[in-house]
């Protein structure tokens, strides 16, 4: 499973120079280039991305950068510069990340990396049901609670929950990703929604579950919800 990422920029030595490094990254990454913002907000593709050049000194560079920002505001918004003046500008525009450019291999590379992890969120798991099956986002799961094992239920978002026609040995494997992590024999959950991490358990968000964590998962649990933690740092 790979990325888009939508490239707003009018120089053509950025664009090639800056998709060539994200194809280094990863070669089945997918780059699209636009030469003005308007562009960008008319077109009808969803990203996992976007990477606006925020030089220009003028107003309607900002303005554009705002229209951006509301018109994207789901999807994680980079801007680089070389401008001073401009990096300041971002800082109020609630940007995902600052990049000053010439960017450094190790930065850009770390934030591809968690961009890639969070285009995951919009891949779609089928899930055979009483009724038939059930489509359902990565983004869009909780938790999976398999006290039942042969009829795990599945925790969403928006609360609802789905009754499976799988046993929780099949879910683990389907679910198995750097999203999800089994903390217990009865529980799988998405590292993104971990609210809290204590010694025992942990706190879902939108659900407010506590959780219990089996030692024999303990020190992958702490492992793995760090990572996540300096992932949302990096872009929030």
């Amino acid at each position: 499973m790979s990325f888009k990422i939508a490239l707003c920029d009018i120089s053509k030595e950025n664009q090639k120079s800056l998709k060539r490094r994200i194809l280094d990254f990863d070669e089945n990454a997918e780059v699209v280039y636009f030469n003005d913002g308007e562009t960008l907000i008319c077109a009808k593709e969803q990203f996992d991305a976007v990477f606006f050049n925020f030089d220009s000194d003028d107003e309607a560079s900002l303005d554009m950068a705002v229209k951006l920002r509301i018109h994207k505001k789901s999807t994680p918004f980079v801007i680089y510069s070389t401008n001073p003046k401009r990096i300041g500008d971002a800082s109020k525009l609630r940007i995902s990340k600052v990049l000053y450019f010439p960017i450094k291999d190790e930065i850009l590379f770390e934030l591809l990396r968690i961009i890639k992890s969070r285009a995951k969120d919009n891949f779609e798991y089928v899930f055979p049901i009483k009724d038939g099956q059930r489509r359902i986002r990565a983004g869009n799961i909780v938790y999976v609670d398999g006290k039942d094992p042969y009829r795990p239920v599945i925790h969403l978002t928006n609360g609802e929950n789905i009754a499976a026609s799988e046993i929780m040995d099949q879910l683990v494997l389907k679910l198995k990703s750097d999203s999800f992590i089994r903390v217990h024999k009865s529980y799988i959950v998405s590292l993104r929604y971990i609210n809290e991490l204590c010694d025992k358990h942990i706190t879902m968000q939108y659900t407010n579950t506590n959780i219990p964590v089996d030692r024999k998962y303990r020190n992958k649990t702490k492992e793995k919800f760090y990572e996540e933690i300096r992932s949302r740092a990096v872009l929030l």
